[in-house]
């Protein structure tokens, strides 16, 4: 995925579109209380917060905060990157980021940032260049 973030990134930078990988550890949400409660919820949610440095989850806002400073013009330069949000918590960054063989390497989610002037057949050349369309 990180090497994904950087081939676009340098694809459609000269077209004023950014691209950016973001690889949160676990969210406290649903799903993360869904999967506990498969085992044990207290036990399991104490364990693995327990050993993350800040002990505990990120929060969904904390992620979207992330997403929305890459989105904004304070980040117009930063393009073909990837940001954590893991607490400083372990595996290190590239198995955060599902570089690893890991099946239950957490999701990275990546997203394009298009100039707000770009016109709709722009997007299209875009998206055809990046493989998203063909």
């Amino acid at each position: 995925m990180l090497g994904l973030t950087k081939v676009a990134s340098a694809d459609v930078a000269g077209l004023g579109v950014r691209v950016n990988a973001v690889c949160p550890g676990p969210v406290e949400t649903r799903m993360m209380r869904s999967l506990e409660a498969q085992i044990n919820p207290a036990a399991v949610h104490d364990a693995y917060s327990g050993s993350i440095p800040t002990g505990r989850y990120a929060t969904p806002e904390e992620v979207a905060n992330v997403v929305m400073y890459l989105c904004s013009d304070l980040a117009n330069d930063i393009t073909g990157t990837h940001i954590v949000i893991d607490g400083a918590a372990r595996p290190g960054p590239a198995e955060r980021c599902g570089a690893s063989n890991n099946s239950s390497a957490i999701p990275t989610l990546v997203f394009l940032i298009a100039p707000a002037a770009a016109r709709p057949e722009t997007h299209n050349s875009i998206f055809r260049k990046t493989g998203l369309i063909g």
